[in-house]
């Protein structure tokens, strides 16, 4: 055998021998060495078995049999060939930063029956979401934007959106996003006819574009979650709530939080009627 070709194996199944040639002396620091083999060996089988077992759970339990996924940014960088294979229903992700080729693969990918989409957090830019309405996930319930700032590019990121074609979409979450009265007013001419949910809170809207929003075809609204911080329209948070107070939405949750919310504001919330919140 060739000292090219020898293992590892091949040297450790030399080493009784090779210990009997030595002095007894030398027998203690022999025993110390191979208890230190033996630890370094056990940490390395465990860190596999560990990884093994990591990526096993977010590919089973957290995916599921073949519908759901639940993964850190970092993870699906690594995993997104095996995902996109899968017929998911749910997505989630969470917290990160998300490469740009990644979110085309997901684009690309054919899930039919996708139904709920997380993308929470996870620095999604402009250029992505402007992607995001060539995906063929028509069945969509529930999207989930949240907490992806787009601020001084709000209006082309509303743009982008509101090009998705979700016919069956309830719920829209884009709280922390950094909207402005231009992305409020095109999100409300998006076609979602069965929007019951929408958060947007944590923009620099003001009360006119929360107006236009109001009088949207959006007639099964029941929970709006919302935010002023401009005055500067014109349009006081009293006109505002007369209006959501006369409108046909039936609202069963409202938030507004807002500097402008005066005693008469107050007062209009407190006695007007909200039949079903």
């Amino acid at each position: 055998m060739g000292a090219a070709s020898i293992t590892l194996l091949d040297v450790l199944d030399r080493v009784p021998g090779l210990i009997k040639s030595l002095p007894t002396s030398q027998w203690g620091q022999v025993m110390l060495t191979c208890t230190r083999c033996y630890e370094a060996v056990h940490r390395v089988v465990t860190e596999i078995k560990c990884t093994e077992a990591f990526i096993s759970r977010d590919f089973d339990r957290h995916w599921g049999a073949d519908v759901d996924a639940y993964l850190s940014t970092e993870l699906i960088h690594t995993h997104i060939a095996q995902l996109v294979k899968r017929k998911l229903s749910k997505l989630v992700l969470i917290g990160g930063n998300i490469d740009m080729g990644v979110i085309f693969k997901m684009i690309d990918a054919k899930w039919p029956g996708l139904t709920l989409l997380v993308l929470s957090n996870i620095s999604l830019n402009v250029e992505c979401l402007r992607q995001l309405h060539l995906a063929r996930w028509s069945e969509l319930r529930w999207v989930d934007l949240s907490g992806n700032s787009w601020q001084h590019q709000a209006k082309s990121a509303a743009a982008g959106l509101v090009q998705a074609k979700w016919p069956y979409l309830k719920g829209l979450n884009l709280r922390n996003c950094g909207l402005s009265d231009h992305a409020v007013l095109l999100l409300a001419g998006a076609y979602w006819p069965l929007l019951e949910f929408l958060d947007i809170a944590g923009g620099y809207y003001s009360a006119s574009g929360l107006l236009r929003l109001v009088h949207s075809g959006w007639p099964y609204m029941t929970r709006l979650h919302c935010g002023l911080v401009s005055r500067s329209s014109g349009v006081s948070a009293v006109v505002l709530m007369d209006a959501l107070l006369t409108h046909k939405w039936c609202l069963s949750s409202l938030e507004l939080c807002s500097s402008e919310l005066d005693a008469a504001v107050q007062k209009q919330l407190l006695e007007g009627t909200w039949p079903r919140a």
